[in-house]
């Protein structure tokens, strides 16, 4: 069954407070050859509301491309795709997803658990895709209480994706070079904001819904250390 979005959408003013913006210096994995620079994001999550682990914006230490097999991942999520209603659980582990981003970003503690890990499919578009999404019921007043991890084997338009997927237009108020590829993020509408990395024939995106007002750097942070989990779950 495919989930869309039917809220109204509208871009989030967050020049103001993204004014230093994070970035990210790609750097190798063995850390010899080189070194990671990070930058705090001037909105800072430690702050913002209840987590499930101590919350920093700043950006972890990337690796080199080649520790990614993007291949291996695209093939997989293409199979999870022509699997349709029948592919079951998530092609990833959301729990273990869930765990990482915790450390960056402002989750309600709730989010943790229960985790379902129901895999799903969006087909028949141009920009297909596998997602998996987990929700809170939370009496938290802050924090973010919904994500979501899409897939698509490919290198569709980002805004055929975005038109498909949320009707939304493109935008980048956080932008960087990460992993080999381009990771950009933003916000969606006030609590509902988005991260999309593009690499070699693969598309990794990162939806985060928040109790209160959402923060574009808590997608793109968030997206950073659960992308590698997601590209080895795929691929192994």
């Amino acid at each position: 069954m495919v989930t869309h979005y039917h809220r109204a959408m509208h871009r989030t003013p967050l020049a103001l407070l993204l004014a230093g913006a994070l970035a990210l210096t790609a750097c190798s994995g063995d850390d010899t050859s080189g070194s990671a620079t990070t930058t705090p994001a001037t909105t800072s999550a430690a702050t913002a509301g209840p987590t499930t682990a101590p919350v920093t914006t700043d950006v972890p230490p990337t690796v080199e491309p080649a520790a990614l097999d993007l291949a291996g991942a695209a093939a997989a999520a293409q199979a999870a795709i022509d699997l349709g209603d029948g592919l079951g659980s998530c092609p990833w582990d959301m729990a273990e997803v869930l765990a990482v981003i915790a450390g960056v970003a402002p989750l309600v503690p709730e989010l943790a658990e229960d985790v379902d890990n129901y895999g799903q499919v969006f087909r028949g578009g141009e920009a297909d895709i596998t997602y998996c999404e987990e929700y809170a019921s939370s009496d938290a007043t802050t924090g973010i209480d919904e994500v979501r991890v899409d897939v698509h084997p490919g290198t569709a338009d980002l805004q055929t994706y975005l038109d498909e997927e949320f009707g939304a237009d493109a935008g980048a108020d956080v932008s960087t070079e990460v992993y080999g590829g381009r990771l950009v993020a933003w916000c969606l509408e006030e609590d509902r904001c988005i991260a999309v990395w593009r690499g070699d024939g693969l598309m990794v995106a990162l939806v985060t819904v928040s109790k209160d007002e959402g923060v574009a750097a808590d997608a793109a942070v968030g997206l950073t250390v659960a992308l590698p989990l997601v590209v080895d779950a795929l691929a192994a």
